[in-house]
């Protein structure tokens, strides 16, 4: 092979999908997952299939390892970047088992290969790329997505957006739980229990113990914290505005006062500028907290869109990495209330590598809003949770030392959310900050010092004796490594297509000259000289049988075949000569051969010929597929008219041999039929139907339980062939009809006999019923009178049923263990007596309270004579009391009077010798009687001067 450098004299114009509203992934995306740099220049990704040698990769880190993780205000802050926002391109220089990729050149920039969630993007790349639809990117998933990169030899045509928005870091997400109300939750971190809510992602990562709080995470959005504060925006080239505060009602659960900006912290902006050289997908918002199901995911950031063409036709087209706006409400409800917003994405990174930027392109990094929220509670402003922060704005970069003319640039953050109900209060939620615009952007691509190495071969195929299909052999992708092709063949004429195919105009040999062009202008050429001859070719047959044929080629004129490759018509293919084929289909049917044949050199010639195949179809109907034991089945045969012999089976041992037989099927089962039927070419065909027979089946129920009453809820299940039963009706005998239901539940209202029927109605045999009588007992009644009262110790009373005395079935059960129809009640209480007659039972109870009260005195006159000078129950002192105290209170419960004395005069309404005043007075009595009974009093008594 002869490598020259020069450039290519036409033009490859590469459409990287087709026209259609859909956005289109025009990129492939692999994950780093190991290394071996420096000795092999290889990486190890998650997949590999997507990837081929020649491919033109872009290297780039996402995320950095290096992060602050203490509990104070730098919690998030980016301790190194290391290698995260580093990127350069490359090229695959081959494809390794185990999903290996080996680099053409040596990697020029750092990177932390698995710690820093590299990952690889093979760059869309044509020599003027036409954006003839809307392009996107893969969605970042947390280990690859998020970048657009398209690289043009000459130019970029944009005749649609691309638009990554929300394509970048992730926002933080609901967790949705129903936690107890808390406030003042001020550290900057906590686990998934409910005290924050989840931290946009952000080039630094933590664990998921510390994901969840107001700290921003890098770049992420930090949460809001309980209570209901807001979460915040996502930063890159502008900061992430705040998060809205904590409910200001939530002093009702503070010990202290509510601590106020505990909202979630903006992300960072990051380090945009020529010095470091680094590019960053935009922020993710944080999450609001919640305790009531209605906290608001924040948005998406913007993803990352790289075109690289020494000119950019913008065609007032747009190049969009917008960050997503939070999760919005619209009007307070369920859902939608009392909980805090997200924040916005940050806008992501826009790279302009391009020394003309021509007719009108904007570009827009912007941020995403913050969450609008709404309150349950509108007439008090305390009760106003937290709107989420407006994402910063992203950064665009340009390879010009100014923005060029006609392009206009757009990174402005996102707007606060607010509280539409308070007039569209922010309650200290904030703004987005606008992004940064960076000129004199130094993009790395190894391409100076290294040339071509590619290893050219094609196939030369023979589509017709003097049509040859060229199949390019190289192990390079089109339009990656290799963007261009030319071939001279060797007649005059030349192609640009990867595999063309050229007709000549007559036999010969034939010098063809295939040259390919890199991306950096360097070409590699292959010759082969090639010889075209002519073959002719005819076919015959011979029918072996109805659908077997043989088939016979032969040479007209030319050299003779060495491949003989056959299409029968019916879509089967073979090689062979002689052939012979049997077609699969049934019936009388005409199909096309065609035959390919190949002689030595590779020349093809193409005969066509008919096979013609004469069948027979076998087909019958039947009366019925599904009958009873001893019906009569109808066979009617529906075959070709050319069919002159029939040979039935019946399944059963049963054969036949006219045309439209009938049979008796004596005994249940599935039987299989079948039809055998003949033509006069000795063509045969066999047909099969499955008929089912049914067996009569006995029909019987049983009830779910032997003893049924009045009221009680009972299962009756039908016994009979199930699986030949339709359905199954019920006459319940009082009324009830039920269809098609088995088992039925039912209650009878009344106790009686009744006539139960159930109705089987099989699939093919008669339908079937069955009748039998069930008794339904009453519930027995049970009377204890009603309730009663007596004395403490005075005569017993007697608690009896008086209605089932008689009754020799009955039996009863009281709670105080008795089981007679009656029982001595000696004290107070609740009586319970349970009746049971034949299974059924019932219950009665009666309440016997205390009576016997003692008349102690409501009122007493000290400054008067008589019996109402003093407070005592004399009535009570009159009875066999053994024991008594009695204890006299005022009003704040001080206690002004005790005595233990039977036979003293009682209180005088004195307390230490003076006179109480007039008012309501509290006693405690306690006496205990002669018969070693005790009983307590209190009450008010009224003293009156």
């Amino acid at each position: 092979m002869n490598k020259v450098f020069a450039t290519l004299s036409f033009l490859f114009v590469f459409t990287a999908f087709s026209r259609t509203a859909q956005a289109q992934i025009v990129n492939k995306y692999a994950a780093v997952v190991n290394f071996d740099i420096n000795c092999n220049n290889r990486i190890t990704v998650d997949d590999a299939s997507e990837f081929h040698a020649g491919d033109t990769i872009l290297i780039i880190q996402m995320k950095t390892f290096s992060v602050d993780s203490t509990n104070t205000p730098t919690f998030g802050d980016t301790l190194a970047y290391n290698g995260a926002g580093n990127y350069e391109y490359n090229v695959v220089k081959k494809i390794l088992l185990g999903n290996k990729i080996e680099f053409k050149y040596q990697v020029k920039r750092t990177y932390d290969w698995t710690l820093g969630r590299v990952q690889i993007v093979r760059v869309a790349y044509a020599n003027n790329y036409i954006v003839n639809s809307p392009i996107t990117c893969m969605p970042w998933n947390g280990f690859k997505g998020g970048v657009v990169v398209i690289r043009g030899g000459n130019s970029i045509v944009l005749n649609a957006n691309i638009d990554v928005t929300g394509r970048g870091f992730r926002a933080g997400q609901p967790l949705l739980l129903q936690n107890a109300v808390s406030c003042n939750k001020s550290d900057y971190y906590y686990p998934a229990n409910g005290d924050g809510g989840q931290k946009g992602e952000g080039i630094g990562y933590l664990s998921n113990n510390k994901n969840y709080g107001r700290g921003k995470l890098t770049n992420g959005g930090g949460g809001g914290t309980n209570s209901r504060s807001g979460g915040a925006g996502g930063g890159n080239g502008g900061t992430g505005g705040g998060g809205g505060d904590q409910y200001q009602a939530a002093s009702a659960w503070c010990p202290n006062n509510v601590m106020s900006n505990l909202g979630g912290i903006g992300g960072l902006a990051l380090g945009n500028n020529t010095f470091l050289s680094k590019v960053f997908l935009g922020g993710g918002g944080g999450c609001g907290q919640g305790d009531n199901l209605s906290e608001k995911a924040g948005g998406n950031g913007g993803g990352i869109i790289i075109l690289d063409a020494p000119t950019i036709i913008g065609n007032n087209n747009s190049v969009i990495a917008d960050g997503d706006s939070a999760a919005m409400c619209t009007a307070a409800g369920p859902g939608c209330e009392d909980d805090g917003g997200g924040g916005g994405g940050a806008g992501g990174s826009i790279l302009i590598n391009a020394t003309n930027v021509t007719n009108l392109l904007k570009l827009y990094a912007r941020g995403g809003k913050g969450s609008k929220i709404y309150s349950s509670i509108t007439v008090n402003a305390t009760f106003m949770p937290g709107p989420g922060g407006g994402g910063g704005g992203g950064a665009v970069w340009f390879k010009n030392a100014t923005v060029p003319a006609g392009v206009t640039v757009n990174t402005t953050g996102g707007v606060k959310g607010v509280l539409p109900q308070f007039i569209n209060s922010s309650n200290g939620s904030k703004d987005g900050s606008v992004g940064v615009t960076v000129n004199n952007l130094n993009f790395n691509f190894p391409i100076d010092t290294f040339l071509i190495k590619y290893n050219l071969d094609f196939l030369d195929s023979v589509t017709k004796c003097a049509t040859i299909k060229f199949v390019n052999k190289t192990k390079v992708a089109v339009g990656v490594g290799i963007f261009s092709w030319w071939w001279s063949f060797g007649d005059g004429k030349t192609d640009t297509a990867k595999n063309p195919t050229h007709t000549y105009g007559a036999g010969g040999t034939y010098t063809v000259k295939v040259a390919a062009q890199d991306i950096t202008g360097c070409t590699d050429t292959l010759t082969r000289v090639i010889t075209l001859n002519s073959l002719n070719y005819g076919v015959r047959d011979t029918v072996v049988g109805c659908r077997t044929h043989t088939f016979f080629p032969f040479k007209k004129t030319g050299p003779t075949a060495a491949i003989y490759q056959w299409n029968f018509g019916d879509g089967d293919t073979a090689t062979g000569n002689p052939i012979t084929h049997t077609y699969k289909a049934k019936g009388s049917k005409k199909y096309t051969v065609v035959l390919t044949v190949t002689d030595s050199t590779g020349c093809q010639d193409t005969v066509h010929f008919t096979a013609d195949v004469v069948g027979v179809v076998a087909r019958y109907n039947v009366s019925k597929d599904s009958v009873c034991q001893l019906q009569q089945v109808n066979f009617t045969d529906k075959s070709d008219t050319t069919a002159i012999f029939w040979a039935w089976t019946y399944g059963d041992g049963n054969v036949d041999s006219i045309k439209n037989p009938n049979h008796i099927y004596p005994y249940e089962g599935t039987y299989k039929t079948s039809l055998i039927v003949g033509n006069i070419y000795g063509c045969l065909d066999t047909a099969y139907k499955n008929i089912v027979v049914d067996s009569i089946s006995p029909v019987d129920y049983i009830p779910s339980d032997t003893i049924l009453c009045q009221g009680q809820t009972i299962i009756l299940k039908g016994f009979y062939l199930h699986q030949n039963a339709r359905s199954a009706d019920w006459d319940l005998g009082d009324g009830f009809k039920i269809k098609n239901t088995d088992p039925v539940i039912h209650a009878y209202d009344a106790a009686g006999a009744y006539n139960v029927t159930l109705t089987v109605h099989f699939r093919s045999c008669p339908d079937s019923t069955f009748s039998k009588l069930i008794n339904i007992n009453p519930y027995p009644q049970l009377n204890l009178g009603p309730d009663t009262s007596m004395c403490a110790n005075g005569a017993s009373l007697i608690l009896a049923d008086n209605i089932n005395v008689s009754n020799p079935y009955a039996k009863w059960t009281w709670n105080t263990g008795d089981t007679t129809s009656f029982i001595n009640v000696r004290h107070p209480g609740i009586y319970t007596a349970r009746i049971n007659i034949k299974g059924c039972t019932t219950s009665d109870s009666v309440e016997v309270f205390k009576d016997c009260y003692l008349d102690i005195p409501n009122a007493f006159a000290p400054n008067g004579t008589g019996a109402n000078a003093y407070f005592l129950p004399r009535q009570l002192l009159s009875k066999s009391v053994s024991q008594f105290k009695m204890t006299i209170f005022d009003r704040w419960g001080q206690e002004v009077f005790q005595t233990n004395s039977i036979n003293g005069r009682g209180w005088d309404g004195k307390f230490n010798g003076k006179d109480q005043p007039m008012g309501v007075y509290v006693y405690q009595i306690s006496v205990t009687f002669a018969n070693g009974v005790s009983e307590s009093y209190t009450g008010n008594v009224t003293l009156i001067r």
